[in-house]
């Protein structure tokens, strides 16, 4: 059901000193809105919604053999020095060198040698930074592979690269062959015995 209403509209009704200013301000006391926003933050704590997320204690990942020899691909190239995308390969040597759990001393000290090789080096205080920063926070995995390394032009893919998105998985698999060439095959008899 619809009404209309007429409304009758006048020119001398649009006289500015004809109009009713009302106050639509209410009155209010010193530290009002204080106590609106306590109230409003202590709410919305009571009526947050209870999270059970799990925090995950980082722990570098255990490598019997941490040699270079055993690195991916795209981590021998970075370490051969590169002329392009050095602050991009340092994130990614950072990380991977203390996700497999290399110490300080011996991290500044494959930064160092690396950056010696670049053409032209980056800043000594930039990579100081940058361990620095590193250092107080936990550790991170590397970046992934493939449009990661691909940008900063080391990519050359081999062995398990086709089957890994990370290069810190490429060292576990390679660790896992290793581990597995080395320990003696045991027996039909051997394991009849156990």
């Amino acid at each position: 059901m619809l009404f209309w209403i007429k409304i009758k509209f006048l020119p001398k009704d649009a006289d500015p000193f004809k109009v009713e200013v009302k106050n639509f301000m209410p009155e209010c006391e010193e530290g009002e809105a204080r106590r609106l926003l306590i109230q409003a933050l202590d709410w919305a704590k009571e009526h947050a919604p209870v999270s059970e997320k799990k925090i995950i204690d980082f722990k570098p990942i255990q490598i019997t053999d941490r040699s270079e020899k055993n690195f991916p691909p795209c981590i021998k190239k970075i370490l051969e020095g590169i002329s392009d995308g050095k602050k991009r390969a340092l994130f990614s040597l950072i990380n991977f060198l203390r996700s497999i759990g290399v110490e300080k001393d011996e991290l500044e000290k494959i930064i160092y040698l690396w950056n010696d090789k670049n053409k032209p080096p980056l800043q000594r205080g930039y990579i100081q930074a940058q361990i620095s920063w590193a250092l107080r926070h936990k550790p991170t995995f590397p970046p992934n592979c493939k449009e990661f390394y691909q940008g900063i032009g080391v990519c050359f893919p081999e062995g398990f690269c086709y089957s890994v998105r990370n290069p810190i998985n490429f060292i576990i698999k390679k660790n896992f062959q290793l581990e597995k060439k080395k320990s003696p095959k045991k027996s039909s008899e051997q394991i009849q015995a156990s």
